[in-house]
């Protein structure tokens, strides 16, 4: 895609961004899911963070604002990798606003924000994962007052972090890379200039001693994926009482506008029916989903 000239307004520069993501994304969404063997090996992200850039590219397209639109996908997002990557999208949107020049200052700002936002909605956060990329680029220094010049080095700072998760995980960490691939295509948007394609395959690399891993869980677990609307208080009672009924939970704040906050809960779970009779006692729930892993 050709670079976008003097152009740097925030509401211009969302389109070509998920339109970008999603492209790159789909290109990439076999292999991501090839490794994504943590925190299960189930081998969805790649389809996750597609779906999402997906969603957001559409209701952008719908004539949604920024905002509306990321808060909107955040409501069908899927798997811990879409959760996060929707929460992020969210707080980033509300804290760029859809008017304003995209400097450094103002980007790093929300990155800043958007980072903080997506560490808060995991109970329990784990390093090298997306969550380490997001906070490696937030926390990057500012190279220069041109943003275009500046998000390459965001690219490469991404694409760092994540090769860094392979001493964890042995492979390089599926939502790690893929978050590398929305950074790289916004820098492929602002200036035309991105990681190159034999550098960005490096981290599809798959160690030998992982191959062969199961494709699924070995225990029966399920994704449990709802919205309910609560005050915070009574959020912060049914995450404590969720954090002991399952796996993977993530709880992201939809709407803060609204006078009773809507809530995104993501969980793995062994019995839905408890956990979905644990939230009917707090209040109405929906969109609920129960899918297998």
């Amino acid at each position: 895609m050709s670079a976008m000239k003097n152009t740097l307004n925030v509401i211009s520069v969302w389109p070509q961004w998920c339109q970008e993501s999603t492209q790159i994304l789909s290109k990439y969404c076999q292999q991501l899911n090839d490794i994504n063997f943590f925190p299960v090996p189930d081998s969805d992200t790649g389809s996750n963070l597609l779906a999402t850039c997906r969603t957001l590219c559409e209701h952008l397209h719908n004539g949604c604002d920024p905002t509306d639109a990321a808060q909107e996908t955040l409501r069908t997002s899927r798997g811990n990798s879409g959760t996060l990557l929707s929460a992020w999208f969210n707080a980033l949107t509300r804290s760029l606003g859809n008017d304003g020049e995209l400097t450094p200052e103002a980007l790093h700002l929300g990155l800043f924000i958007a980072q903080e936002h997506a560490h808060a909605t995991m109970i329990e956060p784990a390093e090298a994962t997306m969550l380490t990329v997001m906070s490696d680029i937030a926390r990057a220094p500012i190279t220069t007052s041109h943003t275009e010049e500046h998000m390459f080095f965001l690219a490469e700072c991404a694409y760092q972090s994540a090769a860094s998760t392979r001493h964890v995980h042995g492979s390089a960490d599926a939502g790690a890379v893929g978050l590398f691939l929305v950074i790289n295509a916004l820098s492929s948007v602002l200036n035309g200039k991105s990681i190159d394609e034999t550098t960005t395959n490096d981290l599809f690399q798959i160690p030998a001693e992982l191959l062969g891993e199961p494709d699924i869980p070995p225990d029966e677990l399920r994704e449990l994926l709802c919205e309910i609307a609560l005050p915070l208080e009574k959020m912060m009672f049914l995450r404590s009482q969720l954090e002991v009924s399952g796996q993977s939970l993530a709880v992201a704040m939809i709407d803060q506008t609204a006078d009773i906050p809507h809530w995104r809960i993501h969980i793995h779970v062994k019995d839905p029916q408890q956990v979905k009779e644990l939230l009917e006692q707090y209040g109405t729930v929906e969109n609920l989903e129960i899918l297998a892993l």
